[in-house]
């Protein structure tokens, strides 16, 4: 059986040099056209915990989102400087510590549940004369079977020369995903001329998966535009951009209280939870951090998240690393 292999690594990195020298030319060349503003973006983002090359394969393990951003025409909307609403089509995999090797071994340490996670969503971005931002989101999905984590786990892993993950029996019921998520950042420093922006920032989510509050701080730095036409909220969409190219540094540390989490304990609307679930450890601390650069046309994200145990049977945290690239157009 293979032990560390190569496959994550090389993609990783060729991965990010290849997005990176896409930005970078991409944005050379609109730097030496007349700008012009676009009113979409279509991105593509992917998590994975072999992103960072530590090869754990565990707990958070993979996501998938496809987002389209458009323009909303905010006139008459007095308090509102930008509104930028978006759609996304997601899909999330969880596994616990261990997924490999036997299955007497797997089911042996194993620590939290198998879930997958498919959802859309619709949402809001608004961004207010201080620099304040809101954001809204609503999904409809479902977890469990019917999401197909086994199916999207077993064919990533095929891709890349892993071993098939063990004992998929194991994860929650199907349950319908239902979700409410609200966020606003309260800026404290938002002023390009000094390369730095501060927003304090609250966050509920509700709904029949995720049920938690957390509090946190929102800190970049770097070659920043204004909040109002910045990449980092997609808000450079339907503006003329005098700075063409945007690259900044983000970190973002968050305490989270957590009410209900289904990926861990199982549905919440229905008694047979499944044939493992565990409880859930009431506060999570986050840290994510990484880099952005976008030009006109094309962006580029590269982070990495540290989580704390969300699971009360949980053994260690959780970590991985992201990718994002993103395109606009008319």
């Amino acid at each position: 059986m293979k032990q560390h292999p190569t496959y994550p690594l090389l993609f990783s990195l060729h991965a990010m040099i290849v997005l990176l020298l896409l930005t970078v030319l991409n944005n050379r060349t609109e730097a030496q056209q007349a700008n012009r503003p676009f009113l979409r973006e279509l991105s593509f983002v992917t998590d994975n915990d072999n992103y960072d090359l530590g090869f754990t394969d565990r707990y958070y393990t993979n996501g998938f989102f496809l987002r389209l951003h458009w323009v909303h025409d905010s006139a008459g909307a007095s308090a509102t400087v930008r509104r930028i609403r978006r759609a996304e089509l997601a899909h999330k995999t969880y596994n616990p510590v261990l997924n490999r090797t036997t299955r007497f071994a797997v089911l042996r340490e194993m620590d939290r549940p198998y879930a997958g996670w498919l959802y859309a969503s619709r949402g809001e971005t608004r961004i207010y004369p201080r620099h304040s931002v809101l954001q809204l989101d609503a999904s409809l999905g479902v977890m469990g079977p019917a999401a197909g984590g086994r199916e999207v786990q077993n064919s990533w892993h095929n891709v890349f020369g892993l071993p098939e993950a063990l004992a998929w029996d194991q994860q929650v019921r199907n349950s319908i995903d239902l979700s409410l998520r609200a966020a606003y950042y309260q800026a404290v420093v938002s002023d390009p001329s000094e390369f730095t922006s501060i927003h304090l920032f609250s966050r509920v989510t509700a709904g029949t998966i995720l049920n938690n509050a957390a509090i946190g701080l929102l800190y970049k730095t770097g070659f920043i535009r204004s909040e109002a036409t910045s990449g980092y909220w997609s808000a450079q969409l339907g503006q003329v951009q005098t700075r063409p190219l945007e690259w900044m540094f983000y970190f973002e540390p968050t305490l989270e209280y957590q009410l209900y989490n289904a990926t861990v304990q199982g549905s919440l609307l229905r008694p047979d939870k499944g044939p493992f679930t565990t409880g859930i450890r009431p506060w999570v601390v986050q840290t994510a951090l990484g880099v952005l650069a976008t030009g006109n046309r094309l962006g580029l994200r590269v982070g990495y998240t540290l989580r704390g145990r969300e699971g009360e049977q949980m053994k260690k945290g959780e970590h991985w690393g992201t990718l994002g690239l993103s395109y606009r157009f008319q």
